[in-house]
C-alpha cells in the first residue's frame, strides 16, 4: 500500500469493517506514524472487528502491536474477526494476538514499557477501571494511553471513569469518541501538542480532498 495514501486507506477500512468513525481511524493512523517512535510498542485492548489494529498498522507496519481480547471471535468482535480483517488487507502484518482477560494480562505483562495503550475493551465502570489500573503502569513516562467510545451516548461510564482516572495526565488528542492522553513525565514536553497538530493537520487536508 503506498505510504502517502495511508490516511485514505484508513477511511476505506472503516467503510469496509466499521466500528471506528472515519476520522478516528485516520487520526489513529497518523498518530502512530507521526508521533510514536518507529519501533513503537503498542497494546491494543479489544480487537473489535480489527479496524483499530489495521489503522495503527497502516500508520506504521513495523510497530510492535499486541492485541488482547477475551473473545476468540464472534458477533461482538474478537481475535478471529481481527484476523479476517487483516486477510482483506494484503501486505499489512497481523499484530501479535493474546486471548484472555485484558486486566489479568496487564497485571502480569512482561513485554516491556509501552509507547501506547489503546483501551477499547470492557466498557463497564469496573472493566475500564481494571484495564487502566492494569496497563497504566506499563506505559512509559511521556508515553500515551488512549480510549475509544469516550463521550459515546451509550457508554457513559467510559467518560466518567476516564475523566476521573486520567485527571493528572495531559489530553493530547480528541477526535469524535477517540481520546488520547500523554502520561505524566517528570520532564514536561510542551512540544507534544504541536507535534500532534503537525501530523494531524495534513491528514485533515488529505481527507477533505478525497
Amino acid at each position: 500500500m503506498p505510504n502517502q495514501d495511508f490516511p485514505l486507506k484508513a477511511l476505506e477500512l472503516v467503510e469496509a469493517f466499521g466500528w471506528l468513525y472515519g476520522w478516528e481511524s485516520v487520526a489513529l493512523s497518523v498518530f502512530v506514524k507521526g508521533v510514536l517512535p518507529a519501533d513503537a510498542k503498542i497494546v491494543n485492548v479489544g480487537s473489535g472487528v480489527g479496524t483499530s489494529g489495521l489503522s495503527m498498522k497502516l500508520g506504521n507496519p513495523k510497530a510492535n502491536i499486541t492485541t488482547v481480547d477475551i473473545s476468540a471471535g464472534g458477533p461482538l468482535g474478537g481475535l478471529e474477526n481481527e484476523r479476517n480483517a487483516f486477510e482483506k488487507a494484503p501486505g499489512v502484518p497481523l499484530p501479535t494476538q493474546v486471548l484472555g482477560d485484558s486486566s489479568t494480562i496487564g497485571k502480569t505483562w512482561k513485554g516491556g514499557d509501552l509507547d501506547l495503550v489503546l483501551i477499547d475493551g470492557d466498557h463497564s465502570r469496573e472493566g475500564i477501571t481494571k484495564d487502566i489500573d492494569a496497563w497504566y503502569p506499563h506505559v512509559k513516562a511521556g508515553g500515551y494511553i488512549g480510549f475509544h467510545d469516550y463521550q459515546a451516548l451509550v457508554w457513559e461510564d467510559v467518560k466518567n471513569v476516564v475523566d476521573a482516572k486520567m485527571a493528572g495526565d495531559e489530553k493530547i488528542l480528541h477526535v469524535d469518541t477517540l481520546i488520547i492522553f500523554r502520561k505524566y513525565a517528570a520532564i514536561p514536553c510542551e512540544c507534544a501538542r504541536e507535534e500532534v497538530k503537525k501530523v494531524i493537520t495534513p491528514a485533515k487536508r488529505a481527507v477533505k480532498k478525497a
